[in-house]
């Protein structure tokens, strides 16, 4: 079943640009299972590659939780970490997936398909998106 409103939550990608401009992409729909994902019905929210990108959770539930895969090779996030070992954002918080350095050289995301999962309301209700760099 889709969740697209009155989750109590929201999960914004931001591209930072250049020139300073910011470009936010509001993650939706959701759905309760993954399996429910269907190709032909639900979009990817497709984020560019290279381009400085920040990801910000926020709900109206201050104990939920937004993981996404890959959060556990982001270097110096400093992201909590639940009784699993599983980094994730916490509610009002936001995390850089992306920035330049001047002398290194780190892309955690490579182009592909990763998934949001949503855990809220005091139990492990799960709403799944997945979304896809290039």
């Amino acid at each position: 079943m889709d969740t697209q409103s009155n989750t109590g939550f929201s999960v914004v990608f931001t591209h930072i640009y250049q020139d300073g401009t910011r470009e936010e992409k509001v993650l939706t729909p959701f759905v309760e299972n993954l399996y429910e994902w269907d190709e032909g019905k639900h979009g990817y929210l497709i984020l560019r590659e290279y381009i400085p990108l920040e990801l910000s959770f926020t709900s109206t539930d201050e104990d939920a939780k937004c993981y996404m895969d890959g959060f556990d090779i982001l270097l110096n996030a400093g992201l909590p970490v639940d009784g699993e070992g599983k980094p994730y954002l916490a509610a009002g918080q936001q995390v850089t997936l992306f920035k330049y350095h001047s002398n290194e050289e780190y892309y955690p995301y490579i182009p592909g398909i990763y998934c949001v999962t949503i855990h809220a309301r005091g139990k492990k209700i799960l709403f799944a998106r997945k979304n896809h760099f290039k």
